[in-house]
C-alpha cells in the first residue's frame, strides 16, 4: 500500500481579492461637486487597498478621503477641481494575489 502526503500551504486556502461590485467606469462631474467612488471587494482578510490618480499613490487630505469598512472601498473628492480629472485606480491586494479597478473622472468647469 502506498501513502502519498499531501502539504497545503495556509497560501491555498487564501481566496484572492475580486471586486464584486464596481462603479461606473467613467464619472463626469461640474468643477466643485462632491463625487464619491465606490466599489466592494470579496478576499480573504487582511486586505490591503490603495488607490491611485494616474498611477500616484492617494493619500487622505482635506480634498480625498479614503474609506475601506465592511469590504466597501469609497473614495470622496469632496470639492472636485479641473485637476483631478483623470484615471483613478483602486489596488486591492492580499497574500492570494492583486485586483484593480479603473475610473475615468472628467471635472467640467
Amino acid at each position: 500500500m502506498i501513502f502519498t502526503m499531501l502539504l497545503l500551504s495556509v497560501a491555498d486556502y487564501l481566496i484572492p481579492p475580486n471586486f464584486t461590485k464596481k462603479p461606473l467606469q467613467t464619472i463626469q462631474e461640474s468643477e466643485g461637486k462632491s463625487i464619491n467612488i465606490e466599489a466592494r471587494v470579496s478576499g480573504s482578510q487582511p486586505l490591503s487597498v490603495t488607490w491611485f490618480k494616474d498611477e500616484q499613490e492617494i493619500l487622505q487630505t482635506e480634498n480625498y478621503e479614503l474609506l475601506f469598512k465592511n469590504n466597501v472601498v469609497l473614495l470622496n473628492i469632496k470639492k472636485a477641481q479641473l485637476a483631478d480629472s483623470g484615471v483613478y485606480t483602486c489596488e486591492a491586494s492580499n497574500e492570494a494575489g492583486t485586483a484593480e479597478l479603473n475610473v475615468s473622472v472628467l471635472i467640467q468647469g
